[in-house]
């Protein structure tokens, strides 16, 4: 079926956790205002040594610990941390520790930009204690074969790593024209951990921050395109308009009945469990339906779909403590009534972006807000109207579908990976309307979210 998971593309580095749990605190926050982006106003010469790029720049480098995962993070200001949003989510607080040992355990992720992979967090707490912050510097001129080094923390597992560094060149220079970044492309190894690192030029200039790679090369965000982003954050600006994304909070439900609409109205809820907790779930309905558990990291954790009609049952075990998405789905043309009932209480999860009226000709910024999600968007067509729809995204890969409600044959319109992108996985479909009719214009993400996306919809 559609939303099974399909084999990863590409991939995302994020390394494991150790679940070590410090005993170091820190010290209060200071009471000064928060200052713009600034650069260090330290000359650093114009050829280094990879010694001498190391001790510029590693005293800058943090290493990122979530209870999921681990990464690095680069002080790009007096307080604050750039690292990649794939690194924290979805938490609002992680652990920070620098090269001295300073270490926060509680620090605060104030800013995401789903669109570019970025996120800030916040460590003026240890103020007093931080190195002069890391100068960031576009890398427009830099010609391919120039050595560029790699700084961060790749499969770490002690509890006060130190950064490593690694060598490369500059490979190429990719441009991601729908979502206006560019990347640098190296040679240099890159493991997991290393996201949200430095990728830096022979200056000791902070010209990217790691975040993606493959087989034998990783891509770094450009700093120039970071810098204007992480000023629009810290300024309190939407980048991208992609409204508030937490998570769910208040009440809690003990379970659901009600209608699903329609084929892709998918209904989604988070629910807290504990390492080896077991989630027991039932959903009945006359039917087709179908219910995933499914982990933050994007691993199903366990699905139940069996029966055409009548009762679904799933059994899943967590398999680390944290937040898991458990999603009901109808395979039905029609609209169907569902009673679910479960152990534990879930929250419903609501998505901005379903049922959102689209027009040709709009530049719509989405948001894949956990791994599977499939966004569902209204569309008026005359017949003899002529659509071109892609989809670009850094963290996902999109599929595009065009369909009728009721529609039991074949999508209208489905493409996975004709649209290009950094890896190939892009979508892009063109579609020529048939009736008068209000289409489903569909974007679903193949389990790599969560991750922004920008989908052009030209006549």
């Amino acid at each position: 079926m559609l939303r099974k998971p399909l084999a990863i593309l590409m991939m995302v580095l994020m390394a494991g956790c150790d679940g070590i749990e410090p005993s170091t605190s820190i010290i209060a926050r200071p009471s000064t205002t928060v200052t713009p982006i600034t650069t260090t106003t330290t000359t650093i010469p114009a050829a280094l040594t990879p010694q001498e790029v190391f001790a510029a720049v590693s005293p800058t480098l943090a290493f990122v610990e979530t209870d999921l995962g681990t990464g690095s993070g680069v002080l790009f200001d007096e307080w604050h941390l750039v690292t990649n949003a794939h690194v924290v989510w979805p938490y609002d607080e992680v652990r920070g520790v620098f090269p001295d040992g300073t270490e926060l355990l509680d620090a605060d992720v104030t800013h995401f930009d789903e669109v570019a992979d970025l996120a800030i967090v916040d460590v003026s707490r240890a103020a007093p204690r931080l190195p002069e912050p890391a100068t960031l510097g576009d890398p427009d001129g830099l010609e391919v074969g120039s050595e560029l080094y790699l700084i961060g923390y790749p499969g770490e597992v002690e509890e006060y790593p130190q950064p490593t560094l690694t060598g490369g060149i500059l490979s190429r220079v990719r441009t991601l024209d729908a979502l206006d970044l560019e990347f640098l492309q190296t040679d240099a190894v890159i493991a997991g951990g290393q996201s949200g690192g430095a990728l830096v030029d022979g200056t000791g200039t902070v010209i990217g921050i790691s975040g993606l790679g493959s087989e034998g090369f990783a891509l770094a965000t450009s700093a120039g395109d970071v810098l204007g982003r992480l000023t629009q954050m810290l300024a309190g600006r939407d980048v991208d308009g992609i409204v508030d994304r937490s998570f769910p909070g208040g009440s809690t439900e003990d379970g659901y009945a009600g209608p699903i609409e329609h084929f892709f109205a998918q209904k989604v809820w988070v629910v807290d469990l504990l390492t080896g907790e077991e989630l027991l779930v039932e959903a009945t309905s006359v039917g087709d339906v179908a219910l995933s558990l499914i982990a933050i990291d994007g691993y199903l954790e366990g699905s139940a779909d069996e029966d055409v009609s009548g009762t679904e049952s799933l059994a899943a075990v967590a398999s680390f403590d944290g937040p898991y998405f458990l999603t009901l789905d109808s395979y039905a043309p029609e609209p169907i009534d569902v009673e679910m009932t479960g152990n534990f209480p879930i929250r419903p999860l609501i998505d901005p972006d379903d049922e959102t009226v689209v027009f040709p000709g709009d530049v719509v910024y989405g948001y894949a807000d956990y791994p599977g999600d499939i966004d569902t968007y209204l569309i008026d067509l005359t017949a003899g109207d002529r659509i071109s729809v892609s989809v670009s995204a850094v963290l996902m890969d999109p599929q595009i579908i065009i369909d009728l409600e009721g529609n039991e044959d074949d999508f209208l319109a489905y493409d996975d990976n004709s649209g290009g992108g950094l890896f190939g996985t892009d979508a892009e479909v063109t579609f020529r309307a048939d009736i008068d009719a209000t289409y489903f214009l569909v974007v679903v993400d193949q389990y790599f979210g969560p991750g922004g996306y920008v989908m052009v919809i030209e006549p």
